[in-house]
């Protein structure tokens, strides 16, 4: 267990499951050098992934049934061992083919429900997905509120240095950046809500697996329930004292700050205020790993 939560602590603020995405995708605040996307132009779907080729044998219906309709064991653990050989290839890619291997990991799930092994790692493609969902929403939240405050246009305008907007000119662009955020909201809390119940029916066949705590408390954070969220990064900081990872260490330090983050968050929300960006400095903790990557 030590060793286990050592590499956990280890990978620190990169142990978010990310799409892959560069910072000129995700962040409006790098500034010009890195791309002219207006911003209301983001997000949408998940830049476009290849797909693997398949060099399937055996298919569900080909499988032989006994009297009772029971499927032959050997069969299934046949067409179960092709369809994991078919995740990896996809997780190993360049860059990683995550929709087609989550695709293949529900068709396993489905079929083949007390595979835990399948349902851990379909939860962190859906993590995944709800990373990169995560991410597009809140530079669009970041963006809107930029433009109340600064009252300059996005560098993708590329208007006179120190042009100031007008205050019809700002809500003409927030009108087209509210239905954005919107669509980006339902997308986030739709594979969000997947993600922790692949999670949660994970943790029930596997109780003693922990590495799922860092997990669990980000997708409570990027769906913002703030205090559950606060609630599993405790047990991730409570596993870095059970492994011996000191106060000072650089990485544990940085979780430490992240839940003074969250307890502001808390606040907001007892406030009233609805999804609120994360600050860019912070944003880029939450840093991205290959799916599969423990």
């Amino acid at each position: 267990m030590k060793n286990s939560m050592a590499a956990l602590a280890l990978a620190g603020l990169a142990a978010l499951v990310g799409c892959n995405l560069s910072e000129k995708q995700d962040d409006p605040e790098k500034g010009k050098a890195q791309g002219q996307v207006p911003i209301e132009e983001r997000g949408g779907n998940p830049p476009e992934e290849p797909r693997v080729k398949e060099n399937l044998t055996l298919q569900w219906d080909e499988i032989d049934r006994d009297d009772r309709g029971i499927p032959d064991a050997e069969q299934v653990a046949t067409w179960v061992a092709e369809r994991r050989r078919l995740v990896d290839r996809c997780l190993n890619n360049e860059p990683q083919a995550v929709t087609q291997a989550r695709e293949t990991l529900e068709e396993i799930v489905k079929r083949v429900p007390d595979s835990s092994k399948d349902r851990y790692l379909l939860a962190k493609c859906l993590f995944s997905e709800t990373a990169y969902w995560w991410r597009v929403t809140d530079v669009t939240a970041w963006e809107m509120g930029r433009l109340q405050l600064d009252k300059t246009p996005h560098d993708s305008e590329e208007l006179p240095p120190g042009t100031k907007l007008t205050d019809a000119q700002i809500e003409e662009r927030l009108a087209k950046l509210r239905p954005v955020l919107d669509r980006n909201l339902r997308a986030l809390n739709e594979v969000g809500g997947r993600a922790m119940r692949s999670f949660i029916l994970y943790r029930q066949q596997r109780p003693d697996d922990k590495s799922i705590y860092d997990y669990v408390w980000k997708l409570n954070f990027f769906l913002q329930d703030y205090e559950e969220a606060r609630k599993w990064l405790q047990l991730v900081i409570y596993e870095m004292d059970q492994a011996g990872i000191p106060a000072a260490d650089p990485d544990r330090k940085g979780y430490e700050d992240l839940e003074k983050e969250i307890t502001d968050k808390i606040g907001d929300a007892k406030m009233g205020k609805g999804f609120q960006p994360v600050r860019p400095m912070s944003r880029d903790r939450f840093g991205s790993r290959r799916v599969g990557d423990r």
